[in-house]
């Protein structure tokens, strides 16, 4: 379904190329009217003729494929990659990116040759028209449509290498992020139901729990921004609601309120004493030296639960390779998360 709205997209960005896509036989009349046949928008009328269902899948192709971005990126805030998993994924999908882009660079030479392709068409036209009428195809016509479409595929054998090698860097990217996850996280991926807006949870949900840490990254800021006496009032206050916070999320990590208060205000305190652009660029890092301790706990994988390999390798695919959400899931990346 997805291959199909991605290549209409193409197609109504090159209307030049819809003569080259596969196409069923379509009968007397639509033969003889493809005597006139163009490139441009005749070319993409034609092939609606002939497809419907494409006519109409290009219409709902923009709907598709955003609800598919967010269904990605649900499932990417869901599985709590660590650094290393979502740069490689990441990584991954970029060069795959790099190489669905090579195809771009044909095409100042589609436009160059676009009348050799409307004269191939017409010739195949013209056969298509003789064979459904039950008559030989005369040696000239034969031989005019084997030069022309010979000659074609010549010009154009680029997009078989192409197709090649994308296809090969998709299926080695399948197989690379499904060994880059950990057992619970293939669990969570054979197990996710596709959602524009994810539910919410329990309490013990890890994205709660990362919540909790972007929702601190807003308070360091608020910290930075008290007067030194203000500070000097709400630092050991401060020190001990984010040692509450430490027993609500992280149980089995404290090692004692002395030690972890003590601890919790000398970070306050050098969060306070960066400048502007080192706050910035430490956001992250700032966070970690307040709580460090893993905010993405392991989900537990229910009892008796077997990862599917082939279903698991098979939604990979789905929801990153064949969708490729490489910018919205860049954007939620680089953003207060």
């Amino acid at each position: 379904m997805h291959r199909i709205l991605y290549l209409l997209a193409g197609i109504a960005a090159i209307a030049g190329l819809a003569m080259l896509l596969p196409q069923e036989q379509r009968g007397i009349e639509s033969a003889a009217a493809d005597t006139s046949f163009s490139s441009g928008a005749g070319g993409l009328a034609m092939l609606a003729d002939s497809h419907p269902q494409f006519a109409v899948m290009a219409e709902l192709a923009p709907t598709f494929v955003a609800i598919s971005r967010v269904q990605s990126l649900n499932l990417v805030r869901g599985l709590w990659l660590d650094d290393r998993q979502l740069d490689t994924l990441l990584d991954r999908l970029n060069e795959q990116r790099r190489l669905e882009q090579r195809y771009g660079e044909l095409l100042p030479m589609i436009r160059e040759r676009r009348a050799e392709i409307e004269q191939a068409t017409r010739l195949v036209s013209e056969v298509e028209a003789e064979l459904v009428a039950g008559r030989p195809v005369e040696p000239a016509l034969e031989s005019e449509v084997n030069r022309a479409i010979g000659e074609l595929m010549a010009s154009f054998g680029e997009f078989d290498g192409l197709e090649k090698d994308l296809n090969a860097f998709k299926a080695e990217s399948r197989d690379a992020i499904y060994g880059l996850l950990t057992p619970n996280q293939r669990i969570l991926v054979q197990d996710y139901q596709e959602c524009i807006i994810p539910p919410a949870g329990d309490p013990s949900n890890p994205e709660l729990v990362g919540q909790a840490a972007a929702d601190m990254t807003k308070q360091l800021a608020q910290l930075r921004a008290m007067s030194d006496a203000e500070y000097a009032l709400a630092r050991d206050h401060l020190a001990g609601e984010l040692w509450g916070h430490i027993l609500r999320h992280f149980p089995d990590q404290q090692q004692g309120k002395a030690a972890e208060t003590e601890r919790i205000a000398a970070a306050l305190d050098e969060i306070r004493a960066l400048d502007d652009d080192q706050f910035a660029l430490r956001q992250r890092e700032l966070t970690k030296l307040v709580l460090p301790y893993d905010a993405h706990p392991p989900v537990a994988v229910p009892a008796g639960r077997q990862v599917n390999e082939a279903e698991v390798r098979a939604r990979i695919f789905k929801f990153f390779i064949e969708n490729n959400p490489v910018a919205v899931i860049e954007a939620w990346r680089d953003g207060p998360r």
